[in-house]
């Protein structure tokens, strides 16, 4: 399984600061990253390429932009798109969020003033 650690960040990373990204939330929310990793492993992608393919899944106008600092991730990114995810695997991932529900605030209590205005 893929096991979350703030530690492996670089010391300047803004990650560090995310209220998703502090040791009691990280615990709380690696038994959905193990299922999540689970479900990548068998569909032969990567978590990242998961998450993406089925952000595509939600609605053809959602148009997701992620963000990376190396081509590898980029190319891994645009394989999402032929990453096909059948209706049992977008129920599974919904009982899957149902049952581990994400914990923590996506962002800092200053960043959350600037989104959803």
């Amino acid at each position: 399984n893929q096991r979350l650690n703030t530690e492996q960040l670089a010391p300047t990373d803004y990650r560090r600061s995310l209220p998703r990204y502090q040791p009691d939330t990280l615990t709380a929310n690696q038994p959905l990253v193990n299922a999540l990793t689970k479900l990548a492993t068998e569909k032969g992608c990567s978590t990242a390429e998961l998450a993406l393919a089925w952000l595509l899944a939600q609605d053809e106008r959602i148009i997701p932009i992620p963000g990376t600092k190396r081509r590898a991730y980029l190319e891994a990114n645009a394989g999402a798109v032929n990453l096909v995810l059948t209706q049992a695997d977008l129920t599974h991932i919904r009982q899957l969020l149902a049952t581990h529900p994400v914990v923590g605030q996506r962002y800092t209590e200053g960043a959350l003033k600037l989104v959803n205005h």
